[in-house]
């Protein structure tokens, strides 16, 4: 959301930083698929957790590209801060 506000390149840069930061949650994800499955369904969601990442890499740039010429950067960004706010509160319902 902060680099979807940004008025200048420092700004955008800063806000870049701090989100950066912040991110990196799929080894934490992994962590725990691997901790709360057993050793017979691990490989099973191992394998959907990494298809969506993939899925993410590969259509993540075309739908950015799309909503940047829709919208400007600041769609995607506001996209990509929807998407967390779901994820948090998927997270929030379904797991204990």
């Amino acid at each position: 959301v902060v680099i979807g506000y940004a008025q200048s390149y420092y700004f955008l840069i800063v806000a870049r930083l701090v989100e950066g930061i912040c991110g990196g949650t799929a080894s934490v994800a992994a962590s725990y698929i691997a901790d709360v499955t057993t050793d017979e369904e691990r490989p099973g969601y191992m394998t959907y957790f990494q298809a969506a990442i993939f899925l993410g890499l590969s259509a993540g740039p075309s739908l950015g590209g799309f909503m940047n010429k829709v919208g400007g950067f600041r769609a995607a960004c506001y996209a990509a801060a929807a998407i967390c706010a779901l994820n948090l509160l998927a997270m929030i319902i379904f797991l204990p």
